[in-house]
């Protein structure tokens, strides 16, 4: 956490009733991190003060809670190639289809025998050099 934002176990347990609801609308903990951690003022003078204004004004809107089990949305495809559309794009073509984009290269996998390349990543470990740092 912020060093700025250090607070005695009494702070903390005085804010708790105003991140519940953050939590409660399933905003994740690194987002409430950034949100209450961006754009600090230079010096903080009262960290409960201040993270008591931001857990009160930066409070997102509720989200709809999504089933960690249910597959991800599936990504919506060109009507022309199939190949996945922009996020911001829900229908039609895309920009190599359209001929305003130039076509990404299709990277040619070659085949990989897993045994053998794990072999070989394993008998690298085991003869790698072993570096030692001279303290003195």
């Amino acid at each position: 956490m912020e060093p700025k934002l250090a607070l005695s176990a009494a702070d903390a347990l005085a804010l708790a009733p105003l991140a519940a609801p953050w939590l409660d609308r399933g905003i994740p903990e690194l987002e409430i991190r950034s949100l209450l951690t961006d754009g600090l003022p230079p010096a903080v003078h009262s960290a409960r003060a201040l993270l008591a204004d931001r857990l009160v004004r930066k409070l997102p809107a509720p989200r709809s809670p999504r089933d960690a089990a249910a597959p991800a949305a599936p990504l919506v495809e060109c009507a022309e190639c199939r190949d996945p559309l922009p996020r911001d794009q829900q229908t039609g073509i895309c920009g190599s289809c359209a001929g305003v984009a130039s076509p990404a290269p299709k990277p040619a996998l070659a085949p990989v025998d897993v045994p053998e390349r794990v072999a070989g990543l394993r008998a690298l470990l085991h003869t790698r050099p072993v570096i030692t740092v001279a303290r003195g």
